[in-house]
Parts: C-alpha cells; sequence; structure tokens
C-alpha cells in the first residue's frame, strides 16, 4: 500500500480475463472470495480476492475506516497492473464494495453486492448494532468473546452453521463448504482476533457515505429469508437509490454458493 503495508490476496481464472475485485465476508480472507470463485475461468474472469486489514497476510491496521479501504484497493489494483474493474461483496465485505463505488466511480465499471448488510440506520433491529449505540466498549467486549471462542474451535463454529433453522442448513451443511469456511476463518485468524473485531465494528456503525450517492451500476442480490440481513431493511436502504434490488425467493444467506455463477455472469456481462 501507499502507506508501505502489506496486503493479502489470491486470484482465480485468466489474468488477461475481465478482473473482478471480490471482498470477502467476515470473519474471512483471501481463501474465500464468493465461495464460487473457482469458476472464474469458465466464465471468462479474473477474480481478486483482496484480504482486509488484520485478516490472513494483511497487516493489521488500527484506524482504518471502509473509505481507507477503497483507497487500500485503488493501491492494490494499480500494483496488480489494473485499471478498471467490477468490485462485488459478500456478506460483511459488501459495506467495502459500496465503499468502493462511492470512493472510486471512475475506475469501476459495475458495483455488486451478494447477501449484503443494510447501513445501521435502516438495521434499528440488529442486537449488536443496537449494543454499539448505548455502549461502544461492551460491544467490543462482546465482539472480542465471539472470535475468541470462534478462534479456539473453528471446526465447532463451522458445523454450528449447518444447525440453525432457516432456508441455508442443507448448503452449510455440505462437505465442500464446511471444508471452504473452516479453511477461510483458520487463515483469518492467522494474526489474532484484532481484524475480525474492528471489521464487525465499523459495518454496523456509519459506513461515511449514503448509498442514494452512489453513481456507479450497482446490484444488489438477497434472499428473502435471509436471517442475518433481513430483506425488508434491505428494500427500505436502496429504495431511494439507483442500486438494481434481485430477490431470491425462498432463500437465505447463502446465495453465492448455489447462484455465484449466475450472478457473476450478470454483474459482468
Amino acid at each position: 500500500m501507499a502507506d508501505g503495508r502489506a496486503v493479502g490476496y489470491a486470484e482465480w481464472g485468466d489474468a488477461r480475463a475481465r478482473p473482478v475485485v471480490a471482498l470477502h465476508g467476515g470473519p474471512g480472507s483471501r481463501l474465500m472470495a464468493l465461495g464460487c470463485e473457482q469458476l472464474a475461468g469458465e466464465l471468462g474472469l479474473r477474480v481478486v480476492c483482496l484480504e482486509r486489514p488484520g485478516f490472513g497476510l494483511s497487516e493489521f491496521a488500527a484506524h482504518r475506516s471502509l473509505l481507507t479501504w477503497a483507497d487500500d484497493v485503488a493501491d492494490a489494483t494499480r500494483a496488480l497492473d489494473i485499471d478498471h474493474f467490477f468490485v462485488v461483496g459478500v456478506s460483511a465485505g459488501s459495506p467495502y464494495a459500496l465503499a468502493c463505488a462511492a470512493r472510486l466511480p471512475a475506475r469501476i465499471r459495475a458495483a455488486g453486492v451478494i447477501a449484503g448488510l443494510a447501513p445501521p440506520p435502516f438495521a434499528a433491529d440488529d442486537e449488536f448494532a443496537q449494543l454499539i449505540a448505548r455502549d461502544g466498549d461492551a460491544a467490543e467486549a462482546a465482539a472480542r468473546r465471539h472470535f475468541a471462542a470462534m478462534r479456539a474451535d473453528i471446526d465447532a463454529s463451522t458445523r454450528a452453521m449447518a444447525t440453525r433453522d432457516g432456508p441455508d442448513s442443507d448448503t452449510y451443511r455440505r462437505p465442500d463448504v464446511q471444508e471452504r469456511f473452516a479453511a477461510t476463518r483458520r487463515e483469518a485468524f492467522r494474526q489474532g482476533i484484532e481484524g475480525a473485531v474492528l471489521d464487525l465494528m465499523l459495518v454496523h456503525q456509519p459506513w461515511g457515505f449514503e448509498l442514494a450517492d452512489v453513481s456507479v451500476d450497482t446490484h444488489w442480490w438477497h434472499g428473502s429469508l435471509d436471517p442475518v440481513a433481513p430483506l425488508a431493511s434491505v428494500r427500505e436502504a436502496t429504495a431511494r437509490t439507483r442500486i438494481d434490488l434481485r430477490v431470491y425467493e425462498g432463500e437465505g444467506h447463502a446465495i453465492s454458493f448455489v447462484h455465484g455463477a449466475e450472478i457473476l455472469a450478470e454483474l459482468v456481462p
């Protein structure tokens, strides 16, 4: 980066193909961008997954924000000889994809959001957002407990995903999905939990930009029964914006594992 930090990345597909910068969920790493990146070659794409500070190989940055991460993306893409690109974020990576669209409109051809989080003003029912609003120190302590327990038993945390009620359990029970989550979580915590804690705090506080101000062509794919980011909040957040919202009826948060190829084909026609 411009300030000398290192950022980890991985890529799939053809290095000469159309570039897609993918932003992983949280906690996550370069090892799993969207859950469908292995199809990049078949789709005629170059998918590059960048690790946010504190995850995997990326050095921690205590004072970062969503918008300064967009500056990191600008530095990283230049270092990789990428001029114009598509950007897509899944789950907790989605606010960062939108931040890139807000900060780097001249370089981004289109932005995509998969199972994304609504901005905090539209997520009033989110318990963690409520806790941050009441007591930031208590919220940070809760985040530390949560990620410390996850890091202490990665396998148990991935198995637990398959036991939750809702439409995602069948997907999360798949051996390949379990293996990929376990691998990316182990790498996410390579340096400890600081990156994950800060990531969670940032996406549940004001983002520093408004969705209505995003001028880049942006598409948002969401499951109607998403248990992490309720569709009602997403509809409200995107209602007065240029964002094109596309809903998978009867599906949940794991839509990238089921529909990833068609989503990428729609994002990069």
